[in-house]
């Protein structure tokens, strides 16, 4: 999903999303990537930090700087906050949404399915392991 969000923005500022993996320290490119990585946090909240900040380099601090410099700048300077919004708006067009505890809930009980599926075949291989031992002349069938 960050290259999703990376592409969206690197478009509307005109960049190409290479662009933001090269070293460099020129604030249009640190900006965008802290918008990567902000919009990326905000979509994903359970995301890690560290790989929020891995992904360009940067580590946890650095993506915790990040997108803290994006909410300062966003709460004093009105222009920024203006793009922000255009962005947030652009996302929901796109079809990318925060993480919600509904999708997160449903993910749970999928693996709670599935785990209790595979306690359910390993116990079965279990009572077949028995079954061979008590009896290892007779084949079940």
């Amino acid at each position: 999903m960050i290259e999703k969000i990376e592409k969206i923005i690197c478009k509307e500022r005109g960049l190409k999303p290479e662009d933001l993996h090269v070293k460099s320290k020129k604030r249009f490119l640190s900006d965008t990537r802290y918008l990567v990585m902000y919009f990326y946090k905000k979509y994903n909240p359970y995301q890690k930090w560290i790989v929020i900040g891995n992904y360009y380099g940067f580590g946890h601090a650095g993506a915790i700087r990040a997108i803290d410099s994006v909410q300062t700048r966003k709460e004093t300077e009105p222009l920024f906050r203006k793009e922000i919004k255009r962005l947030e708006r652009l996302f929901e067009d796109k079809g990318i949404h925060h993480t919600s505890l509904k999708t997160l809930s449903s993910n749970v009980f999928r693996l709670e399915s599935i785990i209790t599926e595979a306690q359910s075949l390993l116990k079965s291989i279990v009572n077949e392991i028995n079954y061979i031992e008590i009896y290892p002349g007779i084949n079940k069938k």
